[in-house]
């Protein structure tokens, strides 16, 4: 799914022009593998595979991620995040949350292993997940701008071997630590960044956002991420030059929530398709907001939640094929 052709003839899906190569073609045919996306329609939804871990595998075996989400201020952010997460499929979902969220927890999301925030306290006085054992992190939903939170977290984030998805808050205090964006080259592991273009500009001040391609493109080239660069066409980036700009989605899925729940979803996914041996690719990322985008479109109503159940349904569907 999702691939890349290019040769001496040839158009690009959905451009209109066609580039006959007859010069030395290796310098052109590089350039326009950065500078010519595939665009990727809501059609594609039916190429989407979903990762298949051991048929046989127990619950460990088909995905483990921890979403960190959520303050007293934003306790939506936490509750959308886990519902993207569960509508994933992933084996084992956890959390650490704010005690607002995770108190009433086990009444609506029962599934969901909770940990305390601990923040102000000590190891010693509260049970920490172990990020060893996870395939992949999300960190940042209605987290607040509190630096103590970075802080805490930061060290422990850097060493992380598994996926870590930035979004929101996350990208907000990284985008205020002292390192900034170059704190991304120390990390042990994958990272992909979701941000809309308010936390593009506070994280990567020195990248103008004139066309959104180039701009998630030249992020993805500095930090060595994957970028996905959120907007009416958003731009999905890879750290080798390639790219995606997802198309045809709908206008009302620009309503408050549906981030968390994209990011939620995306930390789930890529930790079944860790599960199932399948290491991130730009393809892994296009397929998440592809079936984001398609569950934006056929839920029954805009809302953040209703969207989220729609994704879970959709991916039930496709599981079965």
């Amino acid at each position: 799914m999702f691939c890349f052709l290019y040769s001496k003839g040839f158009t690009f899906e959905g451009v209109d022009d066609r580039v006959d190569v007859d010069v030395n073609e290796s310098s052109l045919l590089l350039e326009l593998a950065v500078t010519r996306p595939r665009l990727l329609p809501l059609t594609e939804i039916s190429t989407v595979v979903c990762p298949r871990p051991p048929l046989a595998g127990m619950k460990y075996q088909r995905g483990r991620c921890l979403v960190v989400a959520g303050s007293e201020r934003y306790p939506g952010a936490a509750h959308l995040a886990l519902l993207g997460s569960l509508a994933s499929g992933c084996g084992s979902v956890q959390a650490v949350l704010p005690d607002c969220v995770r108190r009433d927890l086990w009444q609506v999301l029962p599934e969901v292993v909770a940990f305390e925030e601990a923040v102000d306290k000590t190891s010693m006085e509260v049970e920490r997940p172990c990020l060893q054992r996870l395939d992949a992190l999300l960190f940042g939903p209605g987290l607040g701008t509190s630096p103590l939170t970075w802080n805490h977290w930061a060290e422990r984030l850097r060493q992380f071997a598994g996926l870590l998805v930035l979004d929101a808050d996350g990208l907000n205090a990284l985008a205020s630590s002292a390192e900034g964006w170059r704190w991304l080259l120390r990390r042990e592991g994958p990272t992909f960044l979701t941000p809309h273009q308010a936390e593009f500009r506070r994280l990567f001040p020195e990248i103008e956002i004139v066309d959104s391609l180039q701009a998630a493109l030249a992020a993805a080239a500095c930090s060595g991420c994957f970028v996905l660069l959120k907007g009416a066409h958003s731009a999905i980036a890879a750290p080798d030059g390639m790219a995606l700009l997802l198309v045809g989605t709908s206008p009302e899925a620009a309503r408050t929530g549906l981030g968390d729940v994209l990011a939620g979803f995306a930390t789930g996914w890529c930790a079944l398709s860790s599960a199932a041996g399948e290491p991130p690719t730009l393809e892994t990322f296009a397929s998440a907001a592809l079936l984001h985008a398609c569950s934006a479109s056929q839920a029954p109503s805009s809302e953040a939640s209703e969207i989220a159940e729609c994704l879970k349904r959709i991916i039930r569907t496709h599981q079965k094929r």
